[in-house]
């Protein structure tokens, strides 16, 4: 009778520790989602600073450098919309905090 409950309380505690383990992955995936976001941040600022800068030099190409850069902003939006909203995309998971 002893060993069953012990054997209970065992299979808790490894549940338990594994929700741990998956609120920790989660939590460090989020984490990097948003350093990614940052760290891709630098990137589109340098590149728009230099379509600008050529437009500048070279005013021929100035009406031309606004496609990369409005093509960059739609996909640096949705980039930090899903950085900073991991699960949008699955209402269950953004409901509930589960991963399916």
């Amino acid at each position: 009778m002893d060993t069953d409950e012990d054997a209970a309380m065992a299979e808790e505690f490894r549940k338990l520790e594994q929700a741990r383990e998956e609120e920790k992955q989660r939590a460090v995936k989020e984490a990097l989602g948003k350093f990614n976001f940052f760290l891709h941040l630098t990137g589109f600022i340098s590149g728009c600073a230099y379509l600008v800068i050529m437009g500048i030099l070279f005013p021929p190409a100035l009406p031309f450098i606004f496609i990369p850069i409005g093509l960059w902003i739609i996909g640096f939006a949705y980039h930090g919309y899903r950085a900073f909203h991991p699960g949008s995309d699955n209402p269950t998971e953004a409901s509930t905090g589960a991963e399916p």
